[in-house]
């Protein structure tokens, strides 16, 4: 009798309401196509190196550069 299992580790999508329009203030590091590098001021600990990725699109949308 063999039997195979499938796992995964998976967490689901947590949204914060209270976020909604938050401003967060920082510096981009770095662009790279579609994505930026930011240091957040609130992150002031956080070496450059160690700086996240974000998505980002103009809110006019990609076509217009």
């Amino acid at each position: 009798m063999n039997e195979v299992h499938g796992y995964a580790v998976r967490q689901e999508r947590l949204l914060n309401p209270r976020l909604t329009g938050l401003s967060l203030e920082g510096e981009v590091l770095a662009v790279q196509g579609e994505q930026v590098q930011l240091r957040l001021d609130i992150d002031k600990e956080l070496a450059a190196s160690a700086a996240h990725w974000f998505p980002f699109a103009p809110p006019t949308g990609n076509a217009m550069y």
